[in-house]
């Protein structure tokens, strides 16, 4: 939960890194949270227009924080996050991109900040899946 309240006061910050874990809590608290939300919505608004629009709303609430951790955990294994425009390429581009937000970050310090796990660089938990790897 503590990685969870972390990424809400991070909301607005998208340099840095985070870990698998801060991510993961995010995406997972906020679906939960979103599916309650839902029943009560359906169990409760008669009309169609205001449950859409609260749906919205929660959306719009959520948007700026899932895209700061997205940036932060794409930080963390040393992508720009610009790379998160990979999910436009459609079925592969979701699917490479989960493949990067489930490696390993880097070990050590990379051009975006220290490591958040504060291990030293020669980790050898540091290697990579090969979707997320560029070619040199």
């Amino acid at each position: 939960m503590n990685d969870y309240l972390q990424t809400w006061r991070r909301s607005f910050n998208f340099s840095g890194r985070a870990r698998r874990r801060e991510f993961w809590a995010f995406v997972c608290v906020n679906a939960v949270l979103f599916s309650f939300v839902e029943r009560i919505l359906r169990m409760s608004v008669s009309i169609e227009e205001y449950e859409t629009l609260a749906r919205q709303a929660l959306y719009c609430l959520v948007l700026v924080p899932t895209l700061a951790v997205t940036v932060r955990r794409l930080h963390d294994t040393d992508k720009s996050g610009g790379t998160i425009f990979i999910a436009l390429i459609i079925i592969v581009g979701p699917l490479l991109l989960l493949a990067c937000f489930l490696q390993d970050g880097q070990a050590g310090k990379n051009r975006f900040g220290p490591d958040p796990k504060n291990r030293p660089s020669d980790d050898p938990s540091s290697l990579r899946l090969m979707a997320c790897t560029p070619v040199e």
